[in-house]
């Protein structure tokens, strides 16, 4: 007389069990990799940041004047690294165009989408062109859209992050937001002249001046910078880098001075 042996399986308890298990480790697994992910980033960021401030300093030794624009200007192909190669850093002083100048975090994924701006406020005949996929030269914005709303990433409106002009000398530009310098009296106009000294249109910026930052750390859900979060990641003209807070640093930009200083 043969015997079947009795095969046992899991139970419904003991399936739901394991279900309720492998959910609970995937809700901790996955915002730590998520963190890990992101402090990446912020790393491979900050050396690119890094990396064109001893390029900025290299262009500066060279040429005695800051570069223009960071990264390449667009131009008709053939023209854009021969006729104007004096104007940017690649490739005389960065190896590569795609890795330094691309924040990781970035969703910008298309190399040849452009982005405008004016390299002085207010005038019109400063415009460039650059490539939207180099992260520190602008900061391109589109529509608030989603649920929850964000910023979308569209090339043609570009926020300039790399301008060595930030702000007028004689008389405030209509709609820039900036100031005319000096204003003010004593200790009040004394610290704005500072603010107005640390541009890269001067022959010897202070080391604490500002050469550009990266956005893409940060958080929109608004125009308002008070619905802005995260961090924006700083480099300066000594080559120090800093994370200062979104709403903290978008405020002021270019007049930002490190946290340690």
């Amino acid at each position: 007389m043969k015997v079947l042996a009795r095969r046992n399986g899991f139970s419904l308890v003991e399936l739901l069990t394991v279900i309720a298990i492998i959910a609970i480790l995937a809700a901790i697994i996955f915002p730590v990799m998520a963190r890990v992910k992101d402090n990446a980033n912020r790393t491979a960021c900050m050396t690119n940041l890094h990396q064109i401030a001893l390029a900025v300093q290299m262009f500066k030794t060279d040429n005695r004047r800051y570069p223009d624009i960071l990264g390449s200007r667009a131009l008709a192909p053939g023209d854009m690294f021969e006729n104007r190669k004096d104007d940017y850093l690649f490739p005389e002083y960065t190896k590569s165009s795609i890795k330094v100048f691309h924040c990781p975090s970035s969703k910008t994924a298309n190399t040849v989408d452009t982005a405008t701006y004016y390299r002085v406020p207010g005038d019109a005949n400063s415009e460039v062109t650059v490539f939207a996929y180099s992260s520190y030269e602008c900061f391109v914005t589109g529509a608030v859209s989603g649920s929850p709303a964000q910023y979308s990433e569209s090339a043609g409106t570009a926020e300039p992050h790399y301008r060595p002009n930030w702000a007028p000398s004689t008389s405030a530009i209509a709609g820039s937001g900036l100031l005319p310098y000096p204003v003010g009296t004593g200790d009040t106009a004394a610290l704005q002249q500072n603010d107005y000294e640390r541009q890269l249109k001067w022959r010897n910026p202070p080391g604490d001046t500002v050469v550009t930052w990266c956005a893409y750390h940060e958080s929109r859900t608004g125009a308002s910078v008070d619905m802005w979060n995260g961090v924006a990641q700083v480099v300066f003209l000594d080559g120090s880098t800093d994370a200062i807070p979104a709403k903290e640093f978008e405020k002021c930009k270019w007049r930002a001075r490190p946290k340690k200083s």
